[in-house]
């Protein structure tokens, strides 16, 4: 009975520490479970964001090319413009020539006016008419001049305007060229960005899958903690129980040891009177061997009690407890 007791007590000893591991166990595994739900929910979130991010990145894309496409319309225009100004500088510089012209054929009828006046002077009477004539002439050939003097001074100062806008259209159309490069640049770079972010949306959705498989497998390791913890509860309390049935037993034993040695006293006295206690001993004979019986029944009742060692201390009784005690009972 003593090594059954410390059997028992080593069993108890073990279902409290196993229930006291299987409550750190649960106390970690819903940490671990939360935490993982947590890691879970923010993959999400990350998902989410850089779902907007690929969204974002091909509207800018997009916005890009239309920029782009729309540039190099500008700069079509532009170069179309500087050909027209250009072709206008060359009008300007025809009708400069022109101009000229007019201005040297003035200026040799101006000439032709003053000799004209001077041979009408030489004439005298006869040629007063002529002298008029030839007066008028010189008027108008100095207006012709006068004019063709702002006619000159307008065209080049047209000239210079052209050559500025000429200049000036070659300067933007530089830029736009420049902001084409540059629009195509950060379209390749949007382009890139975006497949970056596609590929970044994948692996983040496919961590925040993991991490919800994670999180499932957490709680589920959590239920299955909890339902061990509850399985160690019920071992401790059914190993209470049986240390408070053994202290029983070992009483009982006790008991049943003191009335065997009484019989076996009232044994001895009876034998000096056998022939007028026959009944008696053979009476007492039958309780000795129940109690035999009852002695046997006890060991078998102490043997069902059997202790097996996997991960942790475990006391299994056997199914039912012998018949004899059952008769007993």
């Amino acid at each position: 009975m003593l090594a059954l007791s410390k059997a028992i007590d080593a069993i108890a000893r073990g279902a409290q520490e196993q229930a006291r591991q299987a409550q750190a166990a649960a106390a970690t595994t819903t940490q671990m479970a939360a935490g993982a739900e947590q890691v879970a929910g923010s993959a999400s979130a990350v998902a989410e964001t850089s779902t907007r991010a690929k969204a974002t990145a091909e509207q800018g894309a997009q916005a890009v090319q239309e920029t782009v496409a729309e540039m190099a319309a500008i700069k079509d225009i532009v170069a179309r413009a500087a050909t027209t100004v250009e072709e206008l500088g060359k009008l300007g510089e025809k009708i400069g020539a022109v101009v000229e012209t007019i201005d040297d054929i003035a200026e040799q009828t101006n000439l032709l006016a003053l000799n004209a006046a001077i041979e009408a002077a030489r004439a005298g009477e006869h040629g007063r008419g002529f002298a008029v004539v030839a007066d008028e002439v010189r008027k108008l050939a100095e207006r012709s001049q006068r004019e063709t003097k702002a006619i000159a001074d307008l065209i080049a100062q047209v000239q210079a305007g052209t050559r500025e806008a000429v200049a000036a259209m070659s300067r933007g159309a530089e830029q736009v060229a420049q902001g084409v490069a540059r629009a195509d640049r950060a379209g390749a770079a949007l382009t890139d960005i975006r497949t970056a972010v596609e590929g970044t949306a994948q692996q983040v959705a496919a961590i925040a899958a993991a991490a919800q498989e994670l999180a499932a497998g957490a709680r589920s390791v959590a239920e299955a903690v909890a339902a061990i913890r509850a399985v160690a509860e019920e071992n401790l309390a059914a190993t209470e129980e049986m240390s408070a049935q053994a202290v029983q037993v070992s009483d009982a034993v006790q008991a049943i040891a003191a009335v065997a040695e009484e019989n076996s006293a009232a044994t001895e006295e009876v034998s000096a009177s056998a022939e007028e206690m026959t009944a008696q001993v053979e009476e007492m004979t039958a309780q000795a061997e129940e109690l035999a019986a009852t002695a046997s029944e006890l060991r078998a009742l102490v043997d069902r009690f059997t202790v097996e060692r996997t991960d942790g201390l475990r006391v299994v009784a056997q199914a039912s407890p012998p018949d004899a005690l059952r008769r007993a009972a």
